[in-house]
Formats: structure tokens, sequence, C-alpha cells
């Protein structure tokens, strides 16, 4: 009994941890304009896609995000300072994986 229930209290948090890129370097940032708005991300290894995205070429950030302008500066002093970073993402946006938090390691 007692490790079915450390079972159950742990299950979330290890299916949380895979929702996590590897720590990298910031290879490239765009701005998406058109259509859908927001920050387009790569990293150093192909986009981290627990959801199955159909691109897995870059991450993305849609600019209505609350945390929007704080993800951005975070991801552009990251770049300019050749900092790693590790994104946290759940589903897809855009047909790539959305990006829900930017973490500096």
């Amino acid at each position: 009994m007692k490790i079915r229930l450390l079972f159950a209290l742990f299950l979330p948090v290890m299916a949380n941890a895979s929702d996590w890129s590897a720590v990298e370097k910031v290879t490239s940032i765009g701005i998406r304009a058109d259509g859908t708005q927001g920050i387009v991300l790569r990293l150093e290894s192909k986009a981290h896609n627990p959801s199955n995205c159909s691109l897995e070429d870059h991450y993305f950030i849609r600019n209505t995000n609350p945390m929007y302008d704080e993800m951005f500066s975070l991801i552009l002093a990251a770049k300019k300072s050749g900092s790693e970073i590790s994104v946290k993402v759940n589903g897809c946006d855009n047909g790539r994986p959305k990006v829900i938090w930017v973490s500096e390691s």
C-alpha cells in the first residue's frame, strides 16, 4: 500500500520532468510578424518535442504569452552572453513545441 501511495505522489513530478529541454546555448532567434506572431527560437539541438508537433526545427513563444517580454529579454541576454538556457514546453503552437517557461543555467 505504501509503495502505491508513494508512486501516486511522485507520478506527476516524473511525468513533467520530460517537458524540459536540455541545457543549451541559443543559436538563433527570429520574430514572426505575419499571421501567428511571436518568437521562433532555436537551441543547439533539435527542439525537444514531447507532444509530437509537426515541426521540430524551432520552439515557439506567442506574443500573447503574459511573460513574453520577460522571456524575450532572458533569451536575448543568453544569446548575447553565450549563457545556456533550458525551456519547458507544453503542447504545440504554430506547429512547433510551445514554450511556457525559460530558465537560464
